[in-house]
């Protein structure tokens, strides 16, 4: 479980790079982390973005929060088969509760499922993000699923 300062601390931390990010001119963002961080992005997407900022979706690589509230935006689980530290089932059940929001990926590793098969990960995710780019507005890519 994440602290109540570590939240806080990450809530402040997000805020500003959305702003910085607003102040340079990007507007469409993508919401990612690993591990600890992935829980992160998974709790703290659900707030509310600074204006002007659209929040197109989230990339959660071995980690999530089971009892954070659905995203309205397309998530990308990315999960080793044998983690222990995230334990795949609560992964798993996090995808089948978002349903069609979801893209399921998974390797045969333990937690460091990035590090171990980068390769395969990083593809993963690049089509992962061109599939969400490509899809119209008012839709979200389908439930896919496909293991490495």
């Amino acid at each position: 479980a994440i602290s109540a300062r570590t939240f806080a601390d990450g809530a402040k931390t997000l805020e500003r790079t959305l702003l910085w990010l607003r102040s340079q001119g990007i507007r469409r963002v993508y919401l990612a982390g690993l591990s600890n961080g992935a829980v992160g992005a998974h709790v703290l997407g659900g707030r509310a973005m600074p204006p002007g900022i659209e929040l197109r979706g989230r990339v959660l690589i071995s980690g999530a929060e089971a009892r954070a509230p659905a995203p309205r935006v397309p998530v990308l689980l990315v999960q080793g088969t044998r983690d222990t530290m995230m334990p795949t089932r609560i992964m798993r059940d996090v995808a089948t509760r978002l349903g069609r929001r979801a893209t399921w990926f998974e390797v045969d590793s333990g937690h460091f499922a990035f590090l171990d098969h980068h390769e395969a990960c990083e593809q993963a995710i690049a089509t992962w993000l061109l599939s969400v780019r490509r899809a119209p507005e008012t839709t979200v890519p389908g439930a896919n699923s496909s293991r490495n």
